[in-house]
């Protein structure tokens, strides 16, 4: 069964959170196109938000990227489904 993963972050953060992707064995990459409004965890100072907050945009730059990571099965938009590792946490 193929693992899932979760972020919200912004790009430096996903980048930094790839090793652990691999290390974990890989799978499905979900990204939060709300950049964490709903993971109480997730918090940014009111001036980034609009810089550099995760959206829909910024994964569809991100996805080809992420695609070419030999452990990275699918890079999908996060919409409420389980995961098997939440990296927000």
């Amino acid at each position: 069964m193929t693992k899932t993963f979760k972020h919200s972050g912004n790009l430096s953060e996903i980048i930094f959170a790839l090793p652990t992707i691999r290390a974990l064995g890989g799978g499905i990459l979900y990204l939060d196109p709300a950049g964490g409004e709903s993971e109480p965890l997730v918090k940014q100072p009111q001036k980034l938000r609009s810089r550099t907050r995760l959206d829909a945009d910024s994964i569809e730059s991100l996805r080809p990227l992420l695609a070419l990571q030999e452990y990275i099965v699918e890079v999908r938009n996060w919409s409420g489904e389980n995961v098997d590792f939440n990296l927000d946490l």
